[in-house]
């Protein structure tokens, strides 16, 4: 039975897999051709508000962003129903007091990993505002070199650029910060849980008998690698 379900996991996940990054493929060529051809059709009214940078910024990393979302979005709520399971499992195997101890804990760990992804994608919109703006300011100052030249006005727009680039280098070491924090937190969570789950299960006067022990860590490494995925797959689907 065992191989029988290794087999079906196999088959399905990578089939799921596959499905994903293909329909992540067609949308990232999709939008890319959309700004294309409308760019193509700018009136000039509508070329003096945008850039050629702007378009190449939206044409590289924003479909990077969609094709990134079809192939890791689908863990976030995959990976948030094998929690549940997990926890309903744990409170089976370990009795109440062990299995809520650590359901308590991984309930805390996973809305906390979702909200620090959800405000690195609130950064990650910041950030690409301010590189808009930056590649804008570079895109005029190299069109209008000569005049730039002409009036000796290297030293404003060189300081203008430094500013709005500090700007953007700072909130990026936020959003990296935060990002690795959400890291460590869902590589250390599993240890943390077992930890938790045997010591609250063994000060209940509970029986560590090795049946117990390895069922138990079976259903805590077969919920590690989602818990991993799920701060990629939340960081994809914020930004």
């Amino acid at each position: 039975i065992i191989f029988v379900c290794q087999i079906i996991q196999s088959i399905g996940y990578n089939q799921g897999c596959a499905f994903a990054a293909y329909a992540g493929v067609t949308m990232r060529a999709s939008l890319i051709t959309a700004v294309y051809k409308k760019s193509l059709r700018l009136t000039s009214k509508s070329r003096s508000t945008s850039t050629s940078g702007e378009m190449v910024n939206m044409m590289s990393n924003d479909a990077v962003r969609v094709w990134k979302a079809c192939q890791l979005g689908h863990f976030a709520w995959s990976g948030f129903l094998m929690t549940i399971a997990v926890m309903v499992i744990l409170v089976v195997e370990v009795g109440v007091m062990g299995g809520l101890a650590g359901s308590v804990l991984l309930a805390f760990i996973t809305p906390l990993v979702l909200f620090l992804s959800r405000y690195q994608g609130i950064l990650r919109r910041r950030m690409l505002g301010f590189s808009d703006e930056r590649i804008k300011v570079m895109g005029e100052v190299l069109s209008g070199i000569r005049v730039v030249k002409a009036y000796n006005w290297q030293d404003p727009l060189k300081r203008k650029v430094q500013s709005i680039r500090n700007d953007e280098i700072y909130i990026s070491l936020q959003s990296h910060l935060l990002n690795g924090f959400s890291k460590v937190l869902m590589y250390l969570s599993p240890s943390l849980i077992m930890l938790l789950v045997f010591g609250v299960y063994s000060s209940n006067g509970g029986d560590m008998d090795i049946s117990l022990v390895l069922t138990v860590l079976a259903f805590l490494n077969s919920v590690k690698f989602p818990m991993n995925v799920m701060p990629f797959a939340a960081q994809a689907i914020a930004e």
